[in-house]
């Protein structure tokens, strides 16, 4: 995998699909070219693709079909072998309950296009939310059904014990063969639900895993752990993002973190856990964006003339006192003192310019 190179997946998704469609007796030369994926050969196994793209050809494909639960189907007929090196690492691991951590930490380094968050319920069970990425999430439906239902196989091949979620939903409406979904995940299903998520309770994550090796699980972590570092976005890519977010909330007064994450569409933990890839935090980032537009607004002749308490507002602060405090910690100086002397502001700034280089 590239270091910051463009999104992919392991291309299992495409491979089922092609195959789906052969069974079928659909030619999927058609679709792949609608999908947008250039390079690909459906008569191949396998091929890498981007997520959306990918996501594409699994709802053409649904469609081309007439099929209401081809990804369900697609999950039964994946060999879950073939997501390689994630399947291999959360089978050695001890219980499902690390497994699942396992399955959080690294899905990103094997399908770019999804996230999980794991997150403690009620009881000491666990609340698994998806999130997809490459593709308007209006769009999805049967690519979304596949990965949820591909989830809850690899958890049933590896446990053992029966495992069976205690109630699945999706964010996508669905007015036909819920029954059959449910007969699938082995549990109530609901749709429209504005999330993508499976509930599962404490027995179902207390369960032994039936290849669990503490050394294979040593070696392959190791492994994981290279992959998820060359497959990480760029350095500056979320911290970007985080940035330019921050400028739009910064003057409403929003700069939670659950804010930001949310206008970015992720959860706090996963925005959290994506700028400790690129080796700062969402603290850092905040106050490293404060200093630079405080500096700004108080050298720059075009915001030199404004007030503190409007810099303060502007910046998010409820208050100069607050603001007053944060700038002295971050220069040394007071803002009226920088504001007064606009060599000084500069002169913070190439020194932050030198520490960095």
């Amino acid at each position: 995998m590239r270091r910051g190179g463009p999104p992919i997946t392991t291309g299992v998704l495409v491979s089922g699909v092609i195959a789906a469609l052969r069974g079928r007796a659909i030619d999927p030369a058609p679709l792949v070219e609608r999908a947008g994926l250039t390079g690909v050969d459906p008569a191949r196994a396998s091929a890498d693709a981007l997520p959306g793209a990918e996501s594409m050809l699994a709802e053409l494909a649904a469609d081309a079909a007439g099929d209401p639960i081809f990804g369900l189907r697609l999950a039964e007929a994946v060999d879950p072998r073939d997501l390689g090196l994630l399947y291999f690492l959360v089978r050695a691991a001890p219980t499902l309950r690390d497994a699942l951590s396992l399955f959080e930490r690294f899905l990103p380094a094997a399908n770019s296009g999804v996230e999980a968050d794991v997150t403690a319920s009620a009881g000491g069970g666990a609340i698994v939310d998806f999130r997809f990425l490459g593709a308007p999430r209006a769009r999805l439906k049967h690519t979304v059904e596949y990965h949820l239902a591909m989830a809850v196989r690899v958890c049933r091949s590896i446990a053992a014990g029966p495992v069976n979620p205690t109630r699945v939903t999706f964010a996508h409406p669905r007015l036909e063969s819920i029954d059959a979904v449910e007969q699938y995940f082995g549990c109530p299903a609901d749709f429209d639900a504005g999330s993508d998520r499976i509930v599962l309770a404490r027995s179902a994550l207390d369960l032994s895993l039936i290849a669990a090796d503490p050394r294979l699980l040593q070696v392959l972590s190791g492994i994981a752990e290279d992959a998820a570092a060359w497959s990480a976005p760029s350095r500056p890519t979320v911290r970007r993002a985080v940035g330019a977010a921050l400028r739009r909330l910064l003057p409403a007064g929003e700069a939670k973190v659950e804010s930001v994450a949310g206008a970015l569409g992720m959860t706090a933990r996963t925005l959290s856990r994506r700028l400790e890839q690129e080796g700062t935090s969402y603290s850092r980032v905040l106050e490293g964006l404060r200093t630079e537009l405080a500096l700004q607004y108080l050298s720059d002749g075009s915001f030199g003339e404004r007030s503190l308490d409007q810099i303060a507002s502007a910046l998010g602060y409820h208050d100069i006192a607050a603001f007053s405090r944060a700038f002295r910690r971050w220069t040394g100086h007071a803002p009226s003192v920088v504001r007064d002397n606009p060599g000084l502001a500069r002169g913070i700034v190439e020194a932050g310019e030198r520490g960095r280089t």
